[in-house]
């Protein structure tokens, strides 16, 4: 079982990161906000409502906390949601088609492993989970996130890689 917090609104989540206190339902009253619980039974589920949140409109700003159990097996394997940035290789007819939203053949081109991983890359803030962020903590990004550029790599059809800088 996952449980978690989520604190919608830009002013709850400033109060929240200010005072490490979730705000009260009086402090909500006044200023705006809510605060929600939610528990999800598989680790598809959480990331599915992750992404959900990461694209939601109408909130400015969101925080959300994730409570581990005492007895949660750390040995499991477990996924990490993030956007990255890959260059994908095709025929010209290829790239128009997956501009027009054709999936298909945007998965026979990553299938094919004509794709070059690199460039702008992030993980989303809500999925940086327990990890005091920031400057003066000495981890890149905020609550917007952690961003990072990849070297170029890429995939060439025989599956071996090779890397450019």
């Amino acid at each position: 079982m996952i449980k978690i917090t989520t604190i919608f609104g830009e002013d709850a989540v400033r109060e929240y990161e200010e005072n490490n206190e979730l705000p009260s339902e009086e402090w909500l009253a006044d200023n705006g906000g809510v605060v929600d619980e939610k528990e999800f039974e598989t680790e598809a589920e959480y990331n599915a409502y992750i992404a959900g949140v990461n694209d939601a409109d109408g909130w400015s700003d969101y925080h959300i906390i994730r409570h581990r159990s005492e007895e949660a097996d750390t040995s499991r394997e477990e996924n990490l949601w993030l956007r990255l940035g890959i260059s994908v290789r095709g025929s010209r007819e290829d790239i128009e088609r997956i501009l027009n939203g054709d999936t298909e053949t945007l998965r026979k081109l990553l299938d094919a492993g004509r794709y070059g991983i690199g460039g702008e890359t992030y993980v989303p803030g809500s999925t940086v989970e327990g990890v005091q962020r920031g400057p003066r903590h000495g981890v890149r990004g905020g609550r917007r996130g952690v961003p990072f550029i990849i070297n170029h790599t890429i995939c060439n059809n025989d599956n071996s890689k090779s890397s450019t800088r």
